[in-house]
């Protein structure tokens, strides 16, 4: 899963859920406006985000040193 299938996820959800403006999801938290299931579902997101992010720097680092090797 990429960064950007995560960010229509999010939007999505911002919409099922009547939230707005929609601001990042750590924001939300600390709004602490949120019911308890959105609340969970912010949480899962970020954890999903924070992997999303370290898969993408992995990738790139990988490249990085594909490309250094040759």
């Amino acid at each position: 899963m990429c960064l950007d299938d995560l960010i229509e996820i999010y939007e999505k959800w911002g919409e099922a859920n009547n939230i707005k403006p929609l601001l990042s999801a750590d924001e939300l938290l600390m709004e602490n406006t949120c019911t308890k299931e959105q609340n969970i579902f912010l949480i899962d997101f970020i954890k999903a985000w924070e992997m999303a992010e370290d898969i993408q720097q992995f990738i790139y680092n990988s490249k990085i040193g594909i490309e250094v090797n040759k």
